[in-house]
């Protein structure tokens, strides 16, 4: 009995390694079964996929079995064999296929939705007879695949503290989950502030070899909250959002520019004001206050009136005005009117620059 099932052996060996030395002279260990089967892991195109991609449960890779073309009757069917995801059509976790004329078998796998090693298997042959190769397949969560970070010029993170003053930078990094080697190319979006060198919104930008990209944006002055997304390109399911509320930017100086410095009884005289910062631009709707007064005997005494406060606040040029009116009986002719303009800076203090306007009694 030994020696029939010796020269079966020899038979198939024979069969599928083409070359191999007698029975008598065969040591059934040193068969290799990466000789006799081949396992591949491949594209729906065919082309060869990396050893780990993203598990959405919804990607399709076919296993691709090999065996010589001229192997016996008896090993031409191909049983393939999974730990993880469902095979097309077949509702089990094992499929069985035929090899064509070239020795080939296929069947299509659709990853799971979760993170895990497959672990794929094909097989031919039966009872002692049997040889089976079996290969990996490292899956990648949606959720690990991109991340989204915001950083300072120090390279901190950062998500308060920041001014929107049209001259700070938040620095956005995407990194790619290093086991995902195909993709190349993240694509930024912001809701407000421009990337710099792109003056835009949205910006496209390579990957470095360590799967990382950083993009620098510009805040806007506009005090909201601004939402980021970086997202794998050309796949907007896979992505990754960051949000952070702005913070206002208040004034260091305050210019004042009436169109008049000499002014009659019974008119009215637009006030321009101008916010600035040392750097960058005031926060869009700053407010300031508005007082008039003359100094007479030694105490400031309120005269005249201001109308359209209720809309004096910036624009984006930080210029907002009120118009200063000479109608009210109470201005003293001989004495020069003082209009003061006050507004808070970054610590929230109190700071006032003054006009002196004068009344033409001619």
């Amino acid at each position: 009995m030994k020696i029939k099932s010796l020269y079966i052996y020899s038979i198939f060996t024979l069969v599928l390694l083409v070359f191999l030395s007698s029975c008598d002279d065969t040591d059934e260990e040193t068969i290799n079964p990466s000789d006799i089967i081949e396992l591949q892991i491949l594209d729906t195109d065919g082309s060869n996929l990396p050893d780990s991609i993203i598990s959405d449960g919804e990607t399709i890779v076919v296993l691709q079995a090999q065996i010589p073309a001229n192997a016996d009757e008896g090993f031409r069917t191909v049983t393939f064999k999974k730990t993880g995801g469902e095979f097309i059509g077949i509702d089990a976790d094992s499929g069985v296929r035929t090899v064509d004329s070239d020795g080939i078998a296929k069947i299509e796998l659709k990853v799971p939705l979760n993170e895990e090693i497959l672990f794929l298997s094909a097989e031919i042959g039966s009872d002692a007879n049997i040889f089976k190769r079996e290969v990996t397949l490292n899956l990648v969560p949606i959720t690990d695949i991109i991340t989204l970070r915001l950083l300072n010029t120090e390279g901190d993170l950062v998500n308060t503290g920041v001014k929107a003053d049209g001259y700070s930078s938040i620095f956005l990094e995407a990194s790619i989950d290093e086991r995902l080697s195909s993709i190349e190319q993240v694509q930024f979006t912001s809701s407000g502030g421009v990337f710099q060198g792109i003056s835009a919104e949205e910006a496209i930008k390579t990957l470095d070899d360590t799967n990382r990209v950083v993009i620098e944006l510009v805040v806007p002055i506009h005090v909201n909250q601004l939402f980021f997304k970086a997202q794998v390109k050309d796949q907007n399911t896979f992505f990754d959002e960051q949000q952070i509320q702005l913070e206002r930017a208040y004034a260091d100086q305050i210019i004042i520019e009436p169109n008049n410095v000499l002014m009659a009884l019974n008119a009215e005289n637009e006030i321009s004001v101008f916010l600035r910062r040392n750097l960058g631009s005031v926060s869009a709707g700053a407010s300031v206050d508005f007082e008039a007064f003359q100094v007479l005997d030694g105490e400031e005494k309120p005269v005249g009136r201001f109308t359209g406060l209720s809309e004096a606040i910036s624009d984006a040029n930080g210029k907002l005005k009120a118009v200063f009116k000479t109608d009210t009986g109470d201005i003293d002719e001989t004495e020069p009117i003082i209009i003061r303009v006050s507004t808070l800076n970054d610590i929230l203090e109190t700071f006032e620059e003054e006009i002196q306007i004068n009344i033409n009694v001619e």
